[in-house]
């Protein structure tokens, strides 16, 4: 059974390498057809519709093949696979640091994480947690602040209604939809 099973194993993974390795042909030959010349006599205005109509594959999946062809060589996408060659991509999109490209990223294998972790010896969920933690981390320093008068005036906004109303504000500013949030424990309703 044991033999089967890793016999199996070893299949897939060669399989999975298969893919990569048609996933960067695939890519590479869909660049080469993205010409104003070829669009034109099919009769198509872009390359989305080319790709739907004539090749029959989505456009989401085309473009990520195309982008592997473009930031790893034939090799290396080949040992990355499809799944952690995207999430590569992702990942130096958004990472600090000097390594803007995929390749030279990979090529730097940087550690990430806590524990930290190199990248080489991370599965692709694991570099693609890595990237939205990046992603969410960007996200948080736009938005707005709150500025210092602006708590002021909602301190003094939820001792009023506290005051008022009798109950106790938890509130906070909402910048980016210009709005007071507050909120009451559910247990207040039965002061009313």
């Amino acid at each position: 059974m044991r033999e089967r099973t890793d016999a199996l194993i070893a299949e897939i993974r060669q399989t999975e390498r298969t893919m990569a390795l048609g996933a960067f042909s695939i890519g590479t030959k869909l660049m080469e057809l993205d010409r104003p010349e070829v669009l034109e006599e099919y009769g198509v205005r872009t390359l989305k519709e080319f790709i739907e109509e004539q090749v029959r594959l989505s456009y989401a999946t085309a473009k990520r093949y195309m982008a592997i062809a473009r930031n790893f060589d034939e090799e290396t996408a080949q040992d990355l696979k499809v799944e952690k060659a995207t999430q590569l991509i992702r990942l130096a999109r958004v990472a600090p640091g000097r390594h803007r490209s995929p390749a030279a990223l990979w090529r730097a294998n940087p550690a990430y994480g806590t524990p930290p972790k190199r990248l080489r010896a991370m599965s692709a969920k694991e570099v693609e947690g890595v990237a939205k933690g990046f992603e969410l981390r960007e996200a948080a320093k736009q938005i707005p602040k709150p500025s210092d008068t602006q708590k002021q005036r909602l301190d003094r906004l939820s001792a009023r209604v506290e005051e008022t109303l009798g109950v106790k504000v938890k509130a906070r500013l909402d910048l980016r939809k210009e709005r007071i949030v507050m909120q009451l424990d559910l247990s207040e309703l039965d002061r009313f």
